[in-house]
């Protein structure tokens, strides 16, 4: 059989990548909470091609944030204090002299 790759678009395909990557992060920071993740993978995420949709449904919502970038994603998961979890409003969530 000749090695090929193949380009594949959707939940079905993208639910695996998503978790891999928040495993990946969890990796990096066990501390990283459900919210941290969720807006680490939207703020990291690259975005798509309008050309890709056949509708003008583009927000968050609607369709995602874009293609997942895995190693952005755990870049900014080391950027975050190692205590994440335990933090109180006004504490500072980034490690200091960091810079994404």
């Amino acid at each position: 059989m000749a090695r090929a790759y193949y380009n594949y678009y959707g939940t079905s395909f993208s639910a695996p990548v998503v978790a891999g990557t928040v495993a990946l992060m969890l990796e990096a920071n066990k501390s990283l909470t459900p919210a941290l993740v969720k807006a680490s993978l939207v703020r990291t995420a690259n975005a798509l091609p309008a050309s890709l949709f056949s509708s003008r449904a583009t927000n968050v919502l609607t369709q995602g944030a874009g293609a997942v970038n895995a190693a952005a994603a755990v870049e900014m998961a080391r950027a975050f204090v190692p205590n994440a979890d335990k933090l109180k409003a006004g504490q500072k969530v980034f490690s200091p002299n960091v810079t994404l």
